[in-house]
């Protein structure tokens, strides 16, 4: 009887130690696939419609006017993507509310592989080459 014990405590403790290991990968996994960010580049189209609307949460409540954009970016080696993303205008109460970007002006676009993380205006001679030509091709 003891030694059915001890095989069966040893058999949970491996099953709990594969649990745990388990959790901490796809942890992980989960947080660089989220929230570690890479540098992107894109110009807001000249024909894209910038006219702020009302934004509003998973739970119906308003979060004022804002953009949602979605856009092409691309990466310092010119390899591209599309993402959306929210812009809150000043007017609203979010924070980090501000200016919506305008049609023609560049954007530094931080991205994860599943969300952008953040975004900033930028001049267009701090644009990697290879990422400049392809804006430029895609106008």
């Amino acid at each position: 009887m003891k030694t059915s014990k001890k095989i069966t405590l040893a058999v949970l403790g491996a099953v709990a130690l594969a649990l745990v290991a388990a959790v901490a990968i796809f942890g992980r996994q989960y947080y660089q696939n989220r929230y570690v960010s890479a540098d992107y580049y894109a110009m807001v189209p000249l024909d894209y419609d910038i006219t702020p609307q009302t934004m509003y949460a998973a739970n119906g409540e308003s979060m004022g006017p804002g953009k949602e954009y979605t856009l092409t970016i691309y990466s310092a080696e010119g390899e591209s993507r599309e993402v959306t993303f929210n812009v809150f205008a000043p007017e609203s109460p979010m924070v980090g509310a501000r200016a919506l970007p305008k049609p023609g002006q560049y954007l530094l676009i931080k991205a994860s592989k599943t969300i952008v993380t953040g975004w900033d205006l930028v001049d267009k001679s701090r644009i990697p080459e290879a990422a400049l030509r392809e804006i430029m091709g895609s106008r």
